[in-house]
C-alpha cells in the first residue's frame, strides 16, 4: 500500500509540471508576436534618424578624444601652410628641405616642452622697441580710493583683479575699462586679537576692513584668493562673487598667494616666517613648511610642486614638497622682496634697495646683479623709496620681464639665450609706486596696479599718482 501510495503523487507531480509547460509555452508565443510588433515599428518610420542617434551615442571616450586631436592635428597643419606659404611636401623632399609633417612634429614638440617649463619661449627678440628707449604712456583707470597693493591676471587674459588698503576688491574688464566692485571690506571676517603697528595693515579712519595684501586666481578662473591685515586667506567664487571659505592659521599679515599652474593647490606666505598650503578641491588645509628666518614677502609657483619664496632674510628658497626639503640661495645681503618665474629654471627677485637678481636653479648665487635698476627720481622727492623694486611680472614660461617701482616708469628686460644675463630693452612712463605687475600670457599688453605709497608702508607718497588699474599694449613682431 504505501508503495502504490506514491505513485499516486508521482503521478499527479508528473502532471503539473505539464500543464504549465504548456502555458509557458503560450506565454512565449504572444511575447514572440508582440516582440515582431515593437521590431517593425522603427522600420516603419523611414527616416533613419534613430540610427544616427545610436551611431552618436555609441561614440566612446577615446573615439571623442582621437576625433578632436586629429581636428586639432589638422588646424595646425593648416596654419603651417598658410605661413609656409602652401608648400608642396614632396618639393620639399625632393629639396632637402624640412616637410610639413616635420614642422608641425616640431611646433607640437615645442608648444608641449613650453607648456612643462622645459623650454624658454622666445618673446623678447619679437618686441618693438619704441624710439630712444621710452614708449608711449598706457591708460589709466582710476577705481580705489586707496593704494592698489596687488593685481592678478586670469589664465584667458580678459579679467583683472586688484586689491587696495582699503580692504576692496575690484573686478576689470581689460579690454573695454569696466570695473566692477568685487567685494568690499566690510565684508571680510575680522581678526579679534592684537593689532599690529602700521596703519597701512589695520583698518584705518577711511576704511572698513582689513588692507588686502595680496591676491591669486586660479587657472580654470573659478576661484579668487586674497589675504592680508586680518591674516585669514579668504577664497571667493568669482562666478557668483561670495565669499566661499575663510582660512585662518598665519599669525601675522599674509604678503604672498599663489595657486599652482593648473590646479586647485594654493600657497600662502606671510610675516609670520610660514610658507602654508591649502587645497581648494577639498577646502582644507594641508600642510606648513618652515626655514626662513625672516619675514616672507612673496611667492610663485608653475606647474612643479616646487614653489620658490623671498624673504627679508635676504634669501630665496625652492621647496621641494614631494621630498619635504627645500633649496637655499643666498642673495648677498639684501632683502628680497618680490619675485617672478621664468621660463627655463630661472627666476628673477627684487630687492629694496633697488636691485634685480637672476637666479638659476643649479647655482646658489645670482648669475647677475643690476644694481640701481630704478634709480630715484629727483622730480618726485620721494627720496631712497622711489628706486625700492616692488613688483615683477614675466610672460608664462618666457624671457621677457617688467619690474616696477616709484621712480615714474616700468621697465622691460629681455633675458639673453643662455638666460645667465639680461638687459633693459625700454621704459614705460607712469605716475605712482607699481605694487603689482601681470603680463598677458601672449605678451601683447602689460597690467599694473598703481598705488599713492607703497605696498608695505607709508614710507613716501605721490598725491598725484592715481590708485587704479594701468594698461600697456606691447607691440611684438610677427
Amino acid at each position: 500500500m504505501p508503495l502504490k501510495k506514491s505513485r499516486k503523487r508521482g503521478a499527479k507531480q508528473a502532471e503539473v509540471p505539464a500543464k504549465k509547460k504548456r502555458a509557458v509555452e503560450k506565454e512565449d508565443k504572444d511575447d514572440e508576436i508582440l516582440e515582431s510588433d515593437s521590431d517593425e515599428e522603427p522600420v516603419s518610420g523611414g527616416d533613419g534618424e534613430d540610427d544616427e542617434d545610436d551611431d552618436e551615442v555609441q561614440e566612446s571616450a577615446t573615439e571623442r578624444r582621437l576625433r578632436l586631436a586629429k581636428s586639432i592635428l589638422q588646424q595646425v597643419k593648416n596654419e603651417e601652410n598658410v605661413h609656409h606659404g602652401d608648400e608642396d611636401e614632396d618639393e620639399d623632399d625632393a629639396q632637402g628641405l624640412v616637410s610639413s609633417d616635420d614642422r608641425v612634429a616640431t611646433r607640437l614638440k615645442n608648444e608641449m616642452m613650453e607648456a612643462r617649463g622645459y623650454r624658454q619661449r622666445q618673446v623678447a627678440c619679437k618686441v618693438v622697441i619704441p624710439s630712444g628707449g621710452i614708449a608711449e604712456t598706457g591708460t589709466t583707470r582710476r577705481g580705489h580710493a586707496r593704494p592698489v597693493t596687488c593685481l592678478t591676471l586670469t589664465s584667458d587674459d580678459t579679467t583683472a583683479y586688484t586689491a587696495s588698503k582699503d580692504g576692496a576688491v575690484f573686478k576689470w574688464d581689460v579690454e573695454s575699462g569696466t570695473k566692477t566692485k568685487f567685494c568690499y571690506g566690510g565684508d571680510y571676517m575680522k581678526y579679534d586679537g592684537p593689532n599690529y603697528p602700521g596703519s597701512f595693515a589695520e583698518p584705518g579712519p577711511s576704511s572698513n576692513g582689513y588692507a588686502v595684501l595680496s591676491c591669486a586666481v586660479s587657472s580654470d578662473g573659478n576661484f579668487l584668493a586674497t589675504g592680508g591685515g586680518d591674516r585669514v586667506v579668504h577664497i571667493y567664487d568669482t562666478r557668483s562673487q561670495k565669499q566661499i571659505q575663510a582660512f585662518p592659521g598665519h599669525k601675522d599679515m599674509i604678503t604672498g598667494l599663489k595657486f599652482r599652474d593648473g590646479t586647485n593647490q594654493l600657497f600662502s606666505v606671510g610675516l609670520d616666517r610660514a610658507v602654508k598650503m591649502w587645497s581648494l578641491d577639498d577646502m582644507m588645509y594641508l600642510d606648513t613648511l618652515f626655514g626662513h628666518q625672516g619675514e616672507i614677502m612673496g611667492v610663485d609657483c608653475d606647474n612643479k610642486e616646487r614653489p620658490i619664496t623671498v624673504s627679508r632674510d635676504h634669501t630665496s628658497r625652492m621647496w621641494k614638497v614631494a621630498d619635504e626639503t627645500h633649496l637655499v640661495f643666498r642673495g648677498g645681503g639684501y632683502s628680497l622682496d618680490c619675485i617672478t618665474l621664468m621660463g627655463g629654471g630661472a627666476w628673477v627677485t627684487g630687492s629694496d634697495n633697488g636691485s634685480l637678481q637672476l637666479w638659476q636653479q643649479m647655482k646658489k648665487k645670482p648669475t647677475m646683479l643690476v644694481k640701481g635698476a630704478h634709480g630715484e627720481s629727483e622730480e618726485s622727492g620721494l627720496g631712497a623709496a622711489a628706486g625700492w623694486v616692488q613688483s615683477l611680472a614675466a610672460v608664462k614660461g618666457g624671457d621677457l620681464l617688467a619690474s616696477g617701482a616709484g621712480d615714474g616708469c616700468i621697465r622691460l628686460w629681455g633675458l639673453e639665450r643662455d638666460s645667465t644675463s639680461m638687459k633693459e630693452l625700454y621704459e614705460v612712463p607712469v605716475r605712482g609706486f607699481v605694487n603689482g605687475l601681470a603680463f598677458a600670457r601672449s605678451g601683447e599688453f602689460l597690467v599694473a596696479g598703481i598705488g599713492q605709497e607703497p605696498r608695505m608702508g607709508r614710507w613716501a607718497r605721490d598725491a598725484k599718482a592715481r590708485n587704479g588699474l594701468f594698461v600697456h599694449r606691447i607691440e611684438l613682431k610677427e
